[in-house]
Parts: C-alpha cells; sequence; structure tokens
C-alpha cells in the first residue's frame, strides 16, 4: 500500500501578497476613519476636557483599584444628571471668578439673544443669568456656523463675573470646571512643596 507524504507546502497556505489595488484601498480606509475621527471629535470637544480632568484627577489622587476610581469618578456626571434641565445645551460645575457655580446654558427664549447661561452658586449666594447673542458668540470664538454645542463648551470656559451678570473673558481657561481646577491647585502645592525643599537642600549644603 503506498503512502501519500504530507509536506508543509501541502499543510500551510501560501500567503497572499497584496496587489497595488489592495494597497490602495487600505490607503484609503486608513484615512476614511482618520476623517471620521477627527470629524467627531471635532462635533465633541468637551471630549478632550473629559478625558483630561479623569487623567489629572487619577494623577494626583494613584488609586490602587483604577477601575473603582473610574467608576466613582464618572458617576457623578450620572448623579448630576438627575438635576439638569432637560432643555439644556450644555450643564456642568466651574469655577468662575474664583467662586464655584452649577452651570447651565439653553436656548435664550429672547429671539435677539442666542444662549442664556445661568450659574447657580454652589454656596448658597446669589443665582448669575446672562443671555448672549448669535454674532457676539461667534465673533469672540472665530466660529463660522451657529453650532449651539461648540459654542456653549467653549462659553463655559471663558465667562468671569461683572456685578450681577456674567461677562466674556479674553482669558481662554478663565473658568476651568471645579475638577480641572482642584486638581491645577494640587499641583501648584506640590510645585512648590518641591521648591521649597530645594531650597532647605542649598542652604544646608552652603553651611557645610
Amino acid at each position: 500500500m503506498r503512502h501519500s507524504r504530507v509536506t508543509m507546502e501541502t499543510v500551510v497556505p501560501t500567503s497572499k501578497r497584496l496587489s497595488f489595488e489592495d494597497i490602495t484601498r487600505l490607503h484609503e480606509r486608513q484615512e476614511e476613519i482618520k476623517r471620521a475621527n477627527s470629524e467627531y471629535l471635532g462635533q465633541h470637544p468637551e471630549l478632550k476636557n473629559l478625558i483630561a480632568d479623569f487623567t489629572a484627577a487619577i494623577l494626583m489622587q494613584k488609586p490602587d483599584d483604577v477601575f473603582k476610581f473610574a467608576r466613582d469618578h464618572f458617576s457623578v456626571f450620572l448623579k448630576d444628571s438627575k438635576n439638569e434641565d432637560s432643555t439644556a445645551v450644555y450643564y456642568g460645575k466651574h469655577v468662575i471668578s474664583n467662586s464655584r457655580f452649577e452651570l447651565v446654558i439653553v436656548k435664550s427664549k429672547d429671539r435677539s439673544k442666542w444662549l442664556q447661561v445661568t450659574a447657580k452658586s454652589l454656596a448658597g449666594g446669589d443665582t448669575l443669568t446672562t443671555n448672549f447673542s448669535t454674532s457676539e458668540i461667534l465673533a469672540t470664538f472665530s466660529m463660522t456656523t451657529a453650532d449651539e454645542k461648540i459654542a456653549s463648551v467653549r462659553l463655559s470656559r471663558r465667562l468671569v463675573v461683572a456685578g450681577d451678570s456674567l461677562i466674556i473673558s479674553q482669558n481662554q481657561d478663565a473658568s476651568p470646571t471645579i475638577e480641572e481646577y482642584d486638581a491645577s491647585v494640587k499641583i501648584q502645592a506640590i510645585s512648590r512643596s518641591r521648591q521649597e525643599r530645594k531650597k532647605v537642600c542649598r542652604h544646608c549644603t552652603s553651611k557645610l
């Protein structure tokens, strides 16, 4: 009885080389995905802030259980959403002129305006409400189209208190989120502590 010999060639299929058309299609698909991702990030600038807030918080706390920390960190947004105005274009908690506020941005009922910003003091103080016109917002943020979501996110970070109202500041980070503000304060405190330790070390070294 004759036995056939099985060789590697009969078991392992030879890999097919990609043709020029295949490579071209792959490159086109990669570029299509890049464009789609870039467009989505442009439509949702709050995503960058969300990731930056979480990264700053986790680096400051350095928790052992990262997953539990992430769950607790993002669960805050679920709790806040219960009190959020269903018509709100934007909702968040920010530090404005060194005070903490709950910020809600909605479409203005005033036809001559575009967005209405309401800042409720978290310390039990006054509630400030100001309406901003389309022309003012578009000119300030160099926007060519009236996209309320993008405008509201940018507006939320440029507010300062002026008397009993709010105005747009030239400072791009005038009103950071509370998480960003707290993380920044901690980082500055750590930096000052390190500088003080260096001064003490230099002083001790000079005496030796």
